[in-house]
């Protein structure tokens, strides 16, 4: 599968999931992913913004997911959830447009 396929068909994967925060864990790993992929095409953060934005949501947005939870695992955390999907979202619609 080439690299703009691959893209395109996150963006459905993330559309799939990124409804119920319970699925964190699997768009986690699909970032993780997706970030390993793009670190091997070009790992250049000034040629490669998706890469960069990639690294943006894992460090930012994954990361204060994950922070909460650990501080609160019995409650949600749909704020933070949201604003990683739509991060994660947001890279590959621009991903789609480089």
């Amino acid at each position: 599968m080439d690299r703009l396929e691959r893209i395109k068909k996150l963006g459905e994967f993330i559309d799939i999931y990124g409804t119920r925060e319970y699925n964190f864990d699997i768009l986690y790993a699909k970032l993780l992913e997706e970030f390993e992929h793009e670190l091997n095409f070009n790992p250049d953060y000034n040629s490669n913004p998706y890469l960069k934005n990639l690294k943006q949501t894992r460090d930012e947005q994954a990361k204060a997911y994950i922070e909460i939870k650990k501080r609160k695992p019995n409650e949600g955390a749909s704020f933070e959830f949201r604003d990683f999907v739509s991060s994660f979202r947001r890279n590959v619609i621009e991903a789609n447009h480089q």
